[in-house]
């Protein structure tokens, strides 16, 4: 059974045909993808067929389904391939991830993991030692390391901290009550 999801990475697709619009990728006998212009490569494409003909192949990855069309949604470019997360589904607790500073509140940080995904990470997780003015210690678009503390996905919603002591410490992933297991 040819089962996708969204994020999924597949290697050499085959172009089958190609429009003004964009082309189109076999994935088996009875899946067809298609490749919008806008997503055939990272810099402007006026013509199609120049790097996109009929019979090569290529490094495509999920980007949505169109289920009315029979048709999976790819991209092509090259950033796209590289980005870690696509969506909240994506992201697991625990994971050890870099993110950029949005904006810097009083109760915490607002962060960013991909264009399309934003954290928080709370004033209590900005620093193993309490930090009473965060703008001091950070600006808006620093990168910086943060563990997952918690995902949700249907809320999207991401907590995480910045506390060296609980991103070093793989010890440290006490998701909640239900994962301590009982000394017997």
């Amino acid at each position: 059974c040819f089962e996708l999801k969204k994020g999924d990475v597949i290697e050499d697709v085959e172009v089958v045909r190609v429009t003004k619009r964009g082309v189109y990728i076999s994935l088996d006998n009875e899946v067809t993808g298609f490749v919008h212009l806008k997503k055939l490569q990272d810099k402007e494409t006026e013509k199609v067929g120049a790097n996109f003909k009929v019979g090569t192949k290529h490094k495509a990855r999920v980007m949505g389904f169109r289920l009315l069309d029979n048709l999976v949604q790819l991209s092509l470019r090259q950033s796209d391939l590289e980005k870690p997360f696509l969506s909240y589904h994506d992201i697991k607790v625990c994971s050890v991830v870099m993110v950029t500073v949005v904006s810097i509140e009083d109760f915490g940080l607002v962060v960013k993991l991909a264009d399309n995904i934003r954290g928080f990470v709370p004033k209590i997780h900005m620093s193993d030692i309490n930090i009473k003015n965060p703008a001091l210690k950070f600006k808006q678009n620093q990168r910086v390391k943060a563990k997952v503390l918690t995902v949700d996905p249907t809320r999207r919603k991401l907590t995480l901290t910045l506390k060296r002591s609980i991103i070093k410490n793989s010890t440290a992933n006490v998701i909640g009550y239900e994962s301590l297991e009982k000394n017997q």
